[in-house]
């Protein structure tokens, strides 16, 4: 029984469009923060933000109302018809609702709706969305039906709760339609259920044609609507080697990926972006997935507090991981965003599953695969040599702005060194560093790479990238973006 609402509002969907199918749209929520709901409240609330994810509210687009209800003795807040004008500013809105307590008179709530829907625009379809757990002090039930019988308007109704404490009568009689309840336990399911059928509604928006017969002619006018699936849905995965082996490159990682996200356009209708972080087998870790976050500067610094766990690298358990942003659950927004995943790391795989199968496997869930390496600190050739009776490993690195640099054992000297000393080595592999002599900066602990795991892991050759040609990528990247920005 727990299940029975829920899951028979989605076989009834298959069949039958639960939501009004339109890019226009009046959307009128009625919430309950009343006593029999007040540890619950914020479920609710979040409820209702993360379903707004699947609307472009606006003048033009998706026209939005609210209720936010308790006892008759408690002030109700009402905020009306376009009082939001953008996903961002209703998101802030509702977010500083609070719980007030009192009784629950849903009766009267649903009076007030009527009123407003007095107002609204005629002329496009309304969603009335009462968001309780149906156990109010009076009844509902008239103000429900009158609310049934507006022209070209859905009412529906959603529990966020447990369902053993949901009056689901009450609810039945607030919709009319036991297939417009959206009932189930926990509020991720709830939220996914309701996005799916308000996703699957918008889907079949695309253009309108309308024939209009006069006596002498037939007149047929083609009509585009605004259609809230923008061509711009992006769904990016970033995998970034935080092992020990990459100790001194995470800064550079983590630069890249802000770059990387700074040039695309993030939002729920367009760029959506998760991270998972990899080191030692059991360290993987999903840091936020696809829904966390609804801005660019959300993401960027969720990014920059990014901090090293160390340890081994598992390579493929991290793609694994990514892998799982494929669901729904997570954010994904399958048939309709195209999925990117990208693989920092240097390549070393010493842990846990084989990373070539992995990718492979990501690659069959959809998902366009690139690796990215860190170069500009790789030595790119090491020899033993003595210097002053003692044993140095010295080392080329390779700072294309600056590639005046040796590397013996962990210190890190200027081309001067080698004005002074006189190296052999120096004139061995580094004939041109005489002519400069004025670095003063450092590298410190620098790193090898394994190109073989980095062209095992990409999709391909054309996917597998390094810092020097990141720039290319980011522009391959954004081009799901471009209609958009």
């Amino acid at each position: 029984m727990i299940f029975f609402i829920a899951i028979l509002a989605v076989v009834y969907s298959q069949t039958t469009p639960l939501f009004p199918v339109a890019c226009e749209l009046n959307v009128l929520i009625v919430l309950d923060r009343s006593d029999s709901v007040k540890g619950g409240f914020n479920k609710s609330r979040k409820f209702v933000t993360d379903v707004s994810e699947e609307l472009q509210i606006g003048p033009l687009k998706h026209r939005v109302a609210m209720v936010v209800y308790s006892g008759l003795s408690y002030r109700r807040e009402i905020f009306p018809w376009n009082f939001a004008k953008n996903n961002e500013e209703f998101v802030r809105i509702t977010n500083g609702l609070r719980a007030i307590g009192g009784t629950t008179n849903t009766k009267k709530a649903l009076e007030v709706a009527e009123q407003l829907m007095s107002q609204r625009n005629r002329t496009i379809p309304s969603l009335v969305m009462v968001v309780t757990d149906g156990r109010s002090a009076d009844d509902p039930k008239s103000v429900g039906e009158r609310l049934q019988r507006e022209a070209n308007t859905w009412v529906f109704a959603a529990a966020t709760g447990d369902p053993e404490k949901v009056d689901k009568r009450e609810l039945l009689d607030i919709t009319g339609n036991v297939n417009h309840i959206v009932l189930h336990r926990g509020r991720e399911l709830a939220t996914d259920i309701t996005k799916r059928l308000l996703r699957q509604a918008q889907e079949k928006c695309r253009t309108t044609t309308t024939t209009t017969t006069t006596t002498t002619t037939t007149t047929t006018t083609t009509t585009t609507t605004t259609n809230p699936i923008t061509g711009c849905e992006l769904d990016l995965v970033l995998v970034i080697d935080f092992s020990t082996t990459t100790d001194p490159l995470i800064k550079f990682y983590k630069e890249m990926s802000q770059k990387l996200v700074s040039a695309l356009k993030i939002g729920p209708h367009h760029t959506q972006v998760a991270v998972v972080t990899f080191a030692t087998v059991g360290k993987t870790r999903t840091k936020f997935n696809l829904k966390q976050y609804k801005t660019q500067q959300e993401v960027l610094n969720a990014i920059n507090h990014l901090e090293s766990t160390g340890g081994t690298t598992a390579i493929g358990a991290g793609i694994q991981e990514g892998t799982k942003q494929s669901q729904e659950r997570e954010g994904a927004r399958p048939g309709i965003a195209t999925k990117v995943m990208i693989v920092f790391t240097d390549g070393w795989s010493n842990k846990g599953p084989e990373p070539e199968q992995a990718a492979r496997n990501a690659v069959a869930q959809g998902f366009e695969l690139y690796s990215v390496s860190y170069t500009s600190k790789v030595i790119r050739e090491t020899r033993r040599t003595t210097f002053k009776g003692e044993i140095y490993f010295i080392g080329l690195v390779d700072r294309p702005t600056d590639p005046t640099v040796v590397v013996i054992a962990d210190k890190v000297f200027p081309s001067a060194f080698c004005e002074l000393t006189d190296h052999i080595m120096c004139h061995q592999w580094l004939p041109s560093i005489l002519l400069k002599s004025n670095f003063q900066g450092k590298v410190e602990n620098a790193v090898t790479i394994n190109d073989y795991t980095l062209e095992v892991i990409a999709q391909d050759a054309q996917h597998k990238f390094t810092d020097k040609n990141f720039d290319q990528l980011i522009e391959r990247v954004r081009r799901r973006n471009l209609p958009c920005l």
